[in-house]
Order: structure tokens, then C-alpha cells, then sequence
């Protein structure tokens, strides 16, 4: 299942029309390894290496939920945005989350992750304070003026309260900074309307159990939570698909979909650090307010996990 990261099928698919059109294939949305509740930057470095290995396009560092973002201490973010930059040295591009609901801290966020080499930003619209969706569009027009690198909006409204309607999101795709979205919404039915309307946006599915029938409606990859445990299947799924063949992308994505829903139960990223631990990449710890997997967790990661190797 292991898929060759050297000249992927997204290279040669990707439509000349993207405003940034390297932004295909899979993004993994990286953990954050912790270590007697500090950073492990060892196993940090390692799994973005796997990550290159498996053929990721690119890491994403520091998220509001896979990377804990809420719960990092000072410098911790930072630390991690550097780190993965000089980990990667091109081999794979970066992303740092710059997300956050006031505008003057988003924007302080991304000189920060532009100053430290990051290729793109992720940026949610506000939460909590729940602004409108003309405060919405003032919040993004903001940051895309701060000569921020290439804008991928994430659109969460489990997280963030706040859905995006697509007059909105056709608005943001004429900005001339924002490059795309990252929808995970798992609502199948924008993905054609927003490929019209939106024709020079990236489309990535933020989703991983609809991750397929994003890429079969005309979506360019996805950023994915499940890919910290199967980076192999992951990019597998997306380059069957690149290269139209849909039974082979089906028969991989059959053998993880059952893992790609577990991972998801429990407030992220803890069933996903749990899996890597079983895995042997790094300890399942997570800070409060995330608290670890129950045991009953355990035994169906087990059986997933399984389920995965016995169809590979």
C-alpha cells in the first residue's frame, strides 16, 4: 500500500488554474507527541518523516484540535512550526494553523508562521464570539491583507458554531490571498457547488470518512486526521483516485474506513494518540481539557487497526 512520493499522480492532474495548485493531495493534519507533559520533539521529527515517507504532500502544525493548539504554552506552537519546516526542507510542505476569534491576534499568528517559513496558514472563522458572515468576511479580508502566504479556510462548524454559507465562500474565493478550503462540513452536496462557483479554490475534505466521495465530486485532496495512523492508505486512497482507478481507491478505503470512524469518537486527537501508541510512534497523552481514551476504545482500535493490515 505504500505510495511513491516522488512524481505523485496529483502532480500530474493538477489544474493550471489553481491559485495555488500544489495545494492537492494529502495534508495530514499531525498530533502533537507529548512526553511527561512536555513536547517530544523526537517523535515529532520522526512522524513527519513518516509522513514524507508515506508521500504527504504536506503537515499541518499546531491545529486547533489534532495539535492542541488551545492547551500549547508559550513558544510551544512556534517550536513546532520550526521544526517541521526544518524537518521537511522542502521535501514536504508546511502549514501552520493561524487561527483565532480576534483579527489583530490572527494576524500577529501569520507574520509569526510567514517569518518561520511556513508554504500556507489555516485560518477558521471566529469562534465563540460567533460574528456574523459580514464579520466573517471583514475577519478574512483582514488577515489577506497582511501579506499573509497563501490562506486555506477551515470550515468546522462542529468546532466553531458558526457555518459558512456559500455566498460567503464565494466571496473569500475572490480574495486574492485565500487559496482554498478545507471543508469538514461532510456535507457532500457543496463539493460540486463550490467547484463552480469557487474554480480556481483548492477544495480539500477536512472530513476523513467522506474524504472519497469528496475526491470523486471533484475535490483536490484532503487534510486528514486519520493519516497520522495510515499515512500509506491515505495517500493511496487519493493517488487510486488521481489515476482513476476508483475500485482500487474503494478497495483501501474499505479496509480503513472502520479506523477513519473510531478516530473520530472521542474528542480529537485522543483516539488517534492512543492508535499511534499501539503503533509504537508515541505516547497516547493529551492535556486537559482532553482527557485519554476509555479501555473500550483500545479493543476496537486493536480490531481496526487489524482490520486495516488484513486488507492492505
Amino acid at each position: 500500500m505504500t505510495f511513491n512520493p516522488g512524481l505523485s499522480a496529483r502532480d500530474r492532474t493538477s489544474r493550471d488554474e489553481k491559485r495555488a495548485p500544489w495545494l492537492a493531495g494529502v495534508f495530514t493534519d499531525l498530533v502533537t507527541p507529548f512526553r511527561d507533559d512536555r513536547i517530544d520533539e523526537e517523535a515529532f521529527v520522526a512522524m513527519v518523516e513518516r509522513q514524507i515517507a508515506a508521500g504527504a504532500r504536506g503537515v499541518v502544525v499546531a491545529s486547533g484540535a489534532a495539535g492542541e493548539r488551545p492547551t500549547l504554552r508559550d513558544g510551544e506552537a512556534s517550536r513546532l512550526i520550526a521544526l517541521a519546516v526544518k524537518t521537511t526542507n522542502g521535501r514536504a510542505k508546511v502549514v501552520a494553523d493561524a487561527g483565532s476569534n480576534a483579527t489583530v491576534f490572527a494576524r500577529r499568528l501569520v507574520d509569526e508562521a510567514r517569518g518561520l517559513g511556513v508554504d500556507a496558514v489555516l485560518v477558521a472563522p471566529p469562534w465563540y464570539n460567533r460574528p456574523s458572515q459580514a464579520g466573517v468576511l471583514r475577519h478574512f479580508e483582514s488577515i489577506a491583507e497582511a501579506n499573509s502566504p497563501p490562506i486555506l479556510v477551515w470550515d468546522c462548524p462542529a468546532r466553531t458554531a458558526l457555518p459558512l454559507s456559500i455566498p460567503t465562500l464565494q466571496h473569500l474565493a475572490g480574495l486574492p490571498g485565500v487559496a482554498g478550503i478545507v471543508d469538514a462540513t461532510g456535507d457532500m452536496s457543496r463539493v460540486s457547488e463550490l467547484r463552480r462557483l469557487c474554480p480556481n479554490w483548492s477544495l480539500l475534505s477536512g472530513h476523513d470518512p467522506s474524504t472519497l466521495g469528496y475526491l470523486a465530486q471533484g475535490g483536490d485532496g484532503c487534510l486528514s486526521l486519520a493519516a497520522n495512523v495510515c499515512p500509506d492508505a491515505v495517500c493511496a486512497i487519493d493517488a487510486a483516485w488521481a489515476l482513476q482507478d476508483g475500485r482500487e481507491a474503494r478497495r483501501v478505503h474499505d479496509s480503513v474506513s472502520d479506523l477513519m470512524l473510531l478516530l473520530g469518537y472521542d474528542p480529537a486527537p485522543a483516539a488517534a494518540k492512543l492508535a499511534l501508541s499501539l503503533e509504537g510512534f508515541c505516547r497516547p497523552d493529551v492535556r486537559l481539557p482532553i482527557t485519554p481514551c476509555p479501555e473500550a476504545t483500545q479493543a476496537r482500535l486493536l480490531r481496526a487497526l487489524r482490520t486495516m493490515r488484513d486488507l492492505a
